[in-house]
């Protein structure tokens, strides 16, 4: 079932292109779009959604990257008040689909904190065999 707000996969999939691609352009950014764009790709491409990964890192944890790498490089997008501005585009628009494939028991919770290699196992184990 899907979360309030979000439009089942069947119907934007069923709509006639030009249609789908006016509800797309009027709801930009929107979780239901996105999730049922995303799923009907997949779909189309005869590669279902298995899984989707999410990386849990702490806020605390990225804002100390960046401020190492802002204070090291001096890059923009590595500025702590822009980083806390991602964030909070990440909680208002990515979390929701986050939210909406757990619910449809597709997502999985992976330990974001560490090296790559870390990282990259944790992502390895977390995958369907």
């Amino acid at each position: 079932t899907p979360l309030p707000g979000l439009t089942p996969t069947r119907v934007i999939r069923d709509l006639p292109k030009p249609q789908a691609r006016a509800a797309t352009r009027a709801a930009s950014g929107r979780v239901d779009v996105f999730a049922a764009a995303l799923e009907t790709l997949l779909d189309r491409l005869g590669q279902p959604l298995d899984v989707a990964i999410k990386l849990d890192v702490p806020d605390s944890a990225i804002l100390s990257r960046c401020e190492i790498r802002f204070a090291a490089e001096h890059r923009k997008d590595d500025d702590p008040a822009i980083v806390r501005k991602r964030l909070d585009v990440y909680r208002a628009q990515t979390e929701p689909v986050a939210e909406h494939f757990a619910q449809i028991g597709k997502l999985k919770t992976v330990d974001g904190v560490g090296n790559v290699d870390q990282v990259f196992q944790r992502i390895l184990a977390a995958l369907p065999r």
